[in-house]
């Protein structure tokens, strides 16, 4: 039977213990956060534990949290309102504890998602890792599936996977440097051409003057 995006949760407090870090149930769906020397184990349990069965394996991923703000906002209005005696707004009330909790930046997660293909649940799980030195063990004894997700993690992302036994590149070649899916990568396009740039396209018809065709030529 099902269980409920809660009752995940719970299960994983309850078999991992301090190894978990954060859960949530954001937008219906089960996440659990484990420490990195947890995340083979936290795999291991989603598949073996009677009650989860996460037999089947989606897919593998990373997430690289950087800091994009330009100041604090919110700080420097509410100095200006004080300076001129208007009224502030009601700050944003705490998020629920529904709702799932980004670590904070810098911060690396490998993520996965799971599913049971006969208990009809699922969960995704994650760990946060080094940002300078991203590291995490290799799930393919657990989940077979997990070899070219890796290797993608690896090329693209610069995560050591210990433990892979093909760790080659899926996409680059060889003497290729950097990691093209790290927000840090610097794309030439850009430097070249700032984002977006100029595109040329053609006119659309509407837009194309119509003109009388000469004598002779076809209408």
């Amino acid at each position: 039977m099902a269980l409920a995006p809660e009752a995940l949760t719970a299960r994983f407090r309850d078999g991992l213990g301090e190894s978990v870090v954060d859960t949530s149930t954001a937008f219906g769906m089960a996440t659990v956060v484990v420490s990195a020397r947890a995340w083979v184990d936290a795999l291991a349990f989603a598949k073996g534990d009677e009650q989860l069965a996460c037999d089947s394996f989606s897919w593998l991923s990373g997430i690289e949290w950087v800091d994009d703000s330009e100041g604090d906002a919110d700080a420097d209005t509410a100095e200006a309102a004080a300076a001129t005696g208007a009224e502030t707004e009601e700050p944003e009330p705490e998020p629920d504890e529904s709702e799932y909790h980004a670590p904070p930046v810098p911060a690396f997660e490998v993520v996965a998602r799971v599913a049971s293909s006969t208990e009809h649940h699922g969960v995704t799980l994650k760990a946060r890792l080094d940002p300078d030195r991203p590291v995490v063990a290799s799930a393919i004894g657990v989940y077979a599936g997990a070899d070219w997700h890796e290797r993608e993690l690896m090329e693209m992302f610069g995560v050591e996977v210990v433990g892979h036994p093909n760790p080659v590149k899926l996409y680059l070649p060889d003497h290729f440097e950097g990691h093209p899916l790290r927000r840090s990568y610097k794309l030439g396009a850009r430097e070249i051409k700032p984002w977006p740039g100029d595109v040329n396209v053609e006119d659309m018809p509407e837009d194309t003057p119509i003109t009388e065709p000469k004598p002779g030529q076809p209408k």
